[in-house]
């Protein structure tokens, strides 16, 4: 409410007493320009600010509102010739940034970590899984085709915890 009243005093050329909304009851409820005026342009002055910024580098991370994104395709051509990370199957935002912090940047570079490399911070078992499926995504990049890899049986797991047939 506050931008379009800033917009409206800009083609007025004075601010507005009253800014007002219409709820989902359809009753209106009014509110003070000048009590949100100062709160509003500290807000546009440090958005300015930020996007002015000449270090701010963004990049396209995958999101949840990425279904919806009329950008959508232009991020994952991004993602895809960059190799990145999000690609693996699986892979947790909080697991890229730890191998980003390591130094690990691509799915090619996941796939062809050693095993004998350690992440701060992260479990050898999920580095193991999470390594295990970027070979295998990458195997199957290089050969053309889809790789299968049967993961042993774990107690307690999976179809194991159902009950035996009569």
């Amino acid at each position: 409410m506050a931008f379009y009243t800033a917009i409206v005093a800009k083609v007025q050329g004075a601010e507005p007493l009253m800014m007002h909304v219409i709820l989902g009851d359809h009753t209106v409820k009014g509110f003070l320009c000048a009590d949100y005026s100062r709160y509003f342009s500290a807000l546009v002055q440090r958005f300015l600010a930020r996007i002015h910024q000449s270090d701010t580098e963004t990049y396209p991370d995958p999101c949840g509102h990425c279904e919806l994104c009329k950008w959508r395709g232009l991020c994952e051509e991004k993602r895809l010739n960059d190799d990145h990370l999000c690609q693996v199957a699986n892979i947790r935002k909080t697991q890229m940034k730890k191998l980003q912090a390591a130094g690990v940047h691509t799915l090619e570079a996941l796939g062809q970590l050693s095993l004998d490399v350690k992440i701060p911070k992260m479990d050898w078992k999920t580095l193991d899984r999470i390594r295990g499926q970027a070979a295998l995504q990458l195997r199957a990049r290089q050969g053309g085709q889809k790789q299968l890899e049967i993961l042993p049986q774990e107690p307690h797991r999976g179809f194991v915890r159902l009950p035996r047939p009569d």
